[in-house]
């Protein structure tokens, strides 16, 4: 079967916001912007379940196009679970002596489409909460919970 990119049921993000914050140490998380309301401002705050490898960087939305993705399920701006990950497939190669198979395809690969770069993390499940306060309040909540 071939690897396709599924859009999945995700908080919206703020299309023109500066990049999110990806913090990896004994957890997981991914923050970015929500769309803006009059109140405050939204942080989107993702915990990522037992997570296994992060990817950060290009494409932006103005190269997603190039993404060996692109015209199999991948869209600007959203949230996606990669079915049949390549990625996944080649660290069950390369990881064989230390994992089983089973171990590392129990993860699934998650990959979000930002403004200016795209984030793809391997764990084993996520949970997310939106936060009506700033972006630096929300890092601060985030740094001080992981390693505990």
């Amino acid at each position: 079967m071939a690897e396709t990119a599924r859009e999945i049921d995700f908080p919206a993000m703020d299309t023109g916001s500066p990049s999110p914050i990806l913090v990896w140490g004994d957890a997981a998380y991914l923050l970015y912007y929500g769309p803006a309301n009059a109140d405050s401002e939204v942080v989107i705050v993702v915990k990522f379940e037992g997570a296994l490898a992060a990817l950060t960087g290009p494409p932006s939305d103005e190269s997603l196009m190039n993404h060996r993705l692109w015209g199999k399920g991948l869209r600007f701006y959203s949230v996606h679970v990669v079915d049949e990950s390549e990625w996944l497939r080649d660290l069950v190669r390369r990881d064989s002596h230390r994992t089983s198979p089973g171990w590392v395809l129990s993860h699934t690969h998650y990959l979000f489409t930002f403004h200016d770069q795209t984030i793809e993390c391997l764990a084993r499940g996520h949970r997310w909460q939106e936060r009506h306060t700033s972006m630096s309040e929300a890092l601060a909540e985030v740094t001080g919970s992981v390693g505990g």
